[in-house]
């Protein structure tokens, strides 16, 4: 009885810490397996587009797959009467994805923050065709744009032209659970394994032991 307590408390408190997502916008995808462009052509220059991409947007941060984390990144939000485009929105080269592979995005920020953010991919095809660029598509990098809108209300004048600080985070899907959820499960099942095989044994003994004696005591 006292050891399936002990275990349902485990499996609810893991659950917990898996699902909690408070303050976290998410973005899935999946790479497409792309070998030739509408022309019928492919091993294209890639690095050609990426440059011309770069004088068009603002250079972006560099994700490379399986996991990359972008800490203390800062945004201006879309209602911002004092910030430039280019600080209303923040781009992301995303790098070394794997076709069929799953992956996610993932933007999270204070609970103070009064904004609402979202995450757009996009694939180099897209970009090209936003930009009006000569692309011939290929299995390549993706991008992703992270903005954010102001969804607070205040008395303090100005507050939707501060900057929001974030951390965004690109990561891998291994049997349908991010890469750090893993690893945290792995630590989980350790723990939880040592505490059932060695430590609940132990006090359990000890408990009726002293249950034992308390018993033995009254009954002298």
């Amino acid at each position: 009885m006292r050891l399936s307590y002990v275990l349902s408390t485990l499996i609810i408190l893991i659950l917990g810490i898996i699902t909690a997502s408070a303050n976290t916008e998410i973005k899935h995808f999946v790479p497409a397996a792309i070998a030739t462009d509408t022309n019928g052509q492919a091993n294209v220059d890639i690095s050609a587009v990426l440059r011309e991409l770069d004088q068009k947007i603002t250079t972006p941060t560099i994700m490379t797959a399986p996991y990359t984390s972008a800490d203390m990144q800062t945004i201006a939000c879309q209602q911002s009467s004092n910030s430039s485009i280019s600080e209303k929105e923040q781009w992301y080269l995303l790098e070394n994805l794997v076709a069929g592979m799953s992956y996610e995005l993932r933007v999270s920020y204070a609970a103070t923050t009064p904004a609402d953010f979202s995450i757009e991919i996009f694939t180099l095809e897209q970009m090209a065709s936003m930009y009006n660029l000569t692309f011939f598509t290929v299995v390549s990098p993706m991008y992703a744009r992270v903005i954010a809108s102001y969804a607070g209300l205040s008395v303090v004048p100005g507050l939707e032209n501060q900057r929001i600080p974030y951390n965004f985070v690109l990561e891998k899907h291994v049997f349908g659970l991010p890469m750090q959820a893993l690893k945290l499960i792995a630590v989980i099942l350790a723990v939880v394994f040592v505490t059932f095989a060695w430590i609940v044994p132990r006090v359990l003994a000890m408990i009726d032991k002293a249950l034992a004696d308390d018993l033995k005591q009254k009954n002298e």
